[in-house]
């Protein structure tokens, strides 16, 4: 293809959102997918602010994250981006 390449590192805490987006991603030839480690953040938080410390809750939050390598022209790049769901974190490097 006489396009461009591009890194696209995409990062969300919705995976259902980024599966999406790949699966968008999968229309364009060329494309290389690789999974990146997803990050792993545990929270706990006192349920009360007395004296009963031992009443604690647990949350967690997991970052899920991919790298996309794939040639495109510039006007198939710009409509890839208006296609970004709004909670996807996106970092772009061209011509790599």
């Amino acid at each position: 293809m006489s396009g461009n390449l591009y890194r696209i590192r995409v990062e969300s805490a919705n995976l259902p959102s980024l599966l999406f987006f790949e699966k968008y991603l999968q229309s364009f030839p060329g494309l290389r997918i690789i999974r990146l480690p997803r990050k792993k953040k545990l929270f706990t938080l006192q349920k009360s602010p007395f004296v009963q410390s031992k009443a604690k809750e647990h949350f967690e939050l997991i970052l899920y994250k991919r790298l996309y390598l794939i040639d495109l022209k510039l006007s198939q790049f710009k409509k890839l981006l208006g296609f970004l769901p709004a909670d996807v974190v996106v970092v772009v490097e061209r011509g790599v």
